[in-house]
């Protein structure tokens, strides 16, 4: 339970990172570092369940819309979507906002539930969304944030 308590504060830090901050040259570290965080705990998180889950039943408390990600920086980027497709095949955009959004609802959607008193469900959403939705969301926002950070874009 101490893994789930700690990804819990993991989560909230991050969600309070989207809800406060602009992205701009000056965070990109510390949403890089948040990231990075995000996914080596998730895979630390118990396997909790073996079925996918039901159905977000905590996504309907979820205060819409969404906030906008402020951004000082571009937020479209080019990435192979799948990288065994053929080459015609392979090439996508993304969008960066859009990307750490679908991060903050299905982790949103996990705190909600450990908030109710059910940390087995959070971590089963956390975990299954790592490995089925925004573990993918995740990994591709941190080669376009890697990208800003290291190129003039983000500087």
């Amino acid at each position: 339970m101490f893994m789930v308590t700690q990804f819990y504060k993991l989560a909230k830090k991050y969600c309070t990172f989207i809800d406060t901050k602009t992205l701009s040259g000056e965070t990109l570290e510390e949403l890089t570092a948040l990231l990075l965080q995000l996914y080596l705990q998730g895979l630390s998180l118990p396997d909790t369940a073996s079925e996918e889950p039901k159905g977000g039943r905590y996504k309907t408390l979820i205060c819409l819309p969404f906030p906008r990600l402020r951004s000082a920086l571009p937020t479209d980027y080019s990435m192979i979507y799948d990288p065994f497709a053929p080459p015609e095949e392979a090439l996508a955009t993304r969008n960066l906002a859009d990307d750490l959004g679908d991060i903050y609802l299905d982790l949103q959607e996990g705190i909600l539930a450990y908030e109710a008193g059910t940390p087995g469900e959070a971590c089963f959403c956390w975990r299954w969304g790592l490995n089925n939705h925004w573990g993918t969301h995740l990994t591709d926002a941190l080669k376009a944030l890697h990208w800003l950070r290291t190129n003039e874009k983000g500087k």
